[in-house]
């Protein structure tokens, strides 16, 4: 998904997001659109955000930190009326299976919210 340099930015577990210290390889969509993520095989449901996305994920911002390595599934809600035209074409996903990446403070708003990083489980 992002590669970013998570480590130099943590100070006890979570760090801020240094949008400046991406070291992305694939490219990213912006486009906000509203998600509800569950963590598999939990009753743990979120209501949260997507940043952008891309072939291989996508970042969202939602109210509670995920650990890396959990396994994720997100829907984007709103039905086909909230996508706009166009997105299907650079691999957009409205509801996939991924693996928590990474998990970073947004250090905005109260409560805390948290950015993460979810990669797309492959099809086969």
């Amino acid at each position: 998904m992002i590669a970013t340099d998570v480590f130099a930015d943590r100070a006890n577990g979570l760090g801020e997001v240094n949008p400046l210290r991406e070291r992305r390889r694939i490219p990213r969509h912006a486009h906000s659109l509203p998600l509800t993520l569950s963590v598999f095989n939990r009753d743990q449901i979120f209501e949260g955000c997507m940043i952008n996305y891309s072939p291989d994920g996508l970042c969202a911002e939602i109210c509670r930190d995920i650990r890396p390595g959990t396994s994720v599934h997100f829907r984007i809600d709103g039905g086909p009326a909230a996508v706009p035209e166009g997105l299907v074409c650079h691999c957009f996903r409205t509801t996939a299976l991924g693996e928590v990446k990474w998990c970073q403070a947004s250090g905005q708003g109260r409560p805390q919210r948290y950015l993460i990083g979810i990669r797309y489980y492959s099809y086969y």
